[in-house]
């Protein structure tokens, strides 16, 4: 695991000087929709910049403490690191108005670490599309594999908190239960669909569902995605599913 704590080039610094007027507070972005705008571009150039280096230690991008309203989804690319510098200062992620939208999408080979995604949803109904954190492949032989979320908190989304979907080594952990949370999540705390060698550990998944509706998850896996197939065709095209779950805090 890199460890390294570093700012991506001059834009990440200037994002520490306008997000963060003093060491102990965070400061609430303004709701205007030219910041969330300008917060995307900062962050997405961050993260294009550490994609096309060829050292390491820079392709991690570490965000200021402070509450980052979003015009669109942060794509995190492949082989990038996005996190907080750690557990108490942990940037807050959010979407400007559109819960049609996850907050974060992860390509292969990426990390999420000590990062608050919030969804601002009361979690009065369901929205499957509302989701704190997508990890999608193409198809089942085009997965998206290697993906670490570390220490985070996904919480008020009226979808599902972690979605993923034609996945390979996908692992949610937290140094403890209390350091990695799902909460307040409409239907699915951690949901995957043909979601291979998934390890769940030490996470809690709490206050998960709607009162008025009959299907809810706290945490489910499934070994295919499309049961149209024979059951030869699938064992070619998705591998049977191993999911560990260790120390997991289900409320």
């Amino acid at each position: 695991m890199m460890r390294t704590k570093i700012m991506i080039g001059a834009l990440l610094v200037l994002l520490t000087m306008m997000f963060s007027s003093s060491v102990n507070g965070a400061v609430n972005v303004s709701l205007d929709a030219k910041k969330a705008t300008m917060n995307s571009q900062m962050i997405e150039t961050a993260l294009q910049k550490a994609k096309s280096s060829k050292s390491a230690s820079e392709k991690i991008v570490t965000l200021p403490k402070g509450v980052f309203l979003l015009a669109k989804t942060v794509v995190v690319p492949a082989g990038v690191t996005l996190r907080g510098a750690n557990v108490n200062a942990m940037p807050i992620l959010r979407i400007q108005q559109n819960e049609g939208i996850p907050v974060i999408k992860m390509g292969s080979d990426t990390k999420l670490e000590n990062v608050v995604l919030d969804g601002q949803s009361t979690v009065g109904h369901v929205n499957q599309k509302h989701n704190g954190v997508e990890i999608v492949g193409a198809s089942a032989n085009q997965r998206v594999r290697n993906v670490q979320i570390v220490n985070s908190q996904v919480r008020n989304f009226g979808g599902n908190g972690i979605y993923m979907k034609y996945t390979d080594r996908v692992s949610i952990s937290g140094t403890t239960t209390s350091q990695m949370v799902v909460s307040k999540i409409g239907y699915a705390g951690i949901i995957g669909y043909s979601a291979n060698n998934t390890k769940i550990q030490r996470v809690t998944v709490r206050d998960i569902g709607v009162a008025d509706q009959k299907l809810a998850y706290n945490i489910a896996l499934s070994e295919y995605f499309n049961s149209k197939l024979t059951s030869q065709m699938q064992a070619k095209v998705n591998p049977r599913s191993m999911a560990r779950l260790l120390r997991v805090a289900i409320f």
